[in-house]
């Protein structure tokens, strides 16, 4: 069993870091629901581009809602030598969902630009249909859970989960 020693007093910017995290957890939760319940309940929105706008935000929400807490946790137990809340493992699964859901954010950035800037270049020859706005909805989950999956196969290990 490996000794641990208290690193509060020693790492005064981890503190920082971590309340720094719980507001942005907060905030970013509240801010993200709002935004989809905004998103959803507009009728003025093109709904091609309504559900790229729900891809992007939604994978924000469960970023701030889901993934930071649990890390945040994970990360005063290892500096606080409190053992057992949140397993390595677990903290290891919610590291690759995080990385997950920002590669789904940016992946449906990417699209929600191509499709914008079609839409702008020639409005009436390209029209982009709900049909292709699935298509890419698809493709954004997908490409993603491939890098992942790439990722977990070569064994690399996500550099904030220390043993």
């Amino acid at each position: 069993m490996e000794k641990c020693e208290n690193k509060w007093s020693i790492y005064p910017l981890i503190q920082c870091s971590l309340i720094n995290s719980a507001v942005m957890a907060i905030l970013g939760s509240v801010a993200n629901s709002v935004i989809l319940w905004c998103i959803w309940t507009c009728k003025k929105t093109n709904s091609t581009v309504k559900w790229q706008l729900i891809i992007i935000f939604s994978s924000q929400f469960l970023i701030c809602s889901l993934c930071y807490p649990v890390l945040i946790i994970y990360n005063i137990q290892s500096y606080s030598c409190i053992p057992g809340i949140v397993p390595k493992e677990a903290a290891t699964v919610l590291i690759t969902i995080t990385q997950y859901l920002l590669v789904v954010k940016l992946t449906g950035l990417t699209t929600l630009s191509i499709i914008r800037a079609t839409a702008l270049w020639s409005p009436t020859k390209f029209g982009v249909k709900i049909s292709v706005s699935v298509a890419a909805g698809v493709a954004i989950f997908g490409y993603p859970l491939l890098v992942v999956l790439v990722i977990i196969g070569t064994g690399f290990h996500w550099g904030a989960v220390n043993a």
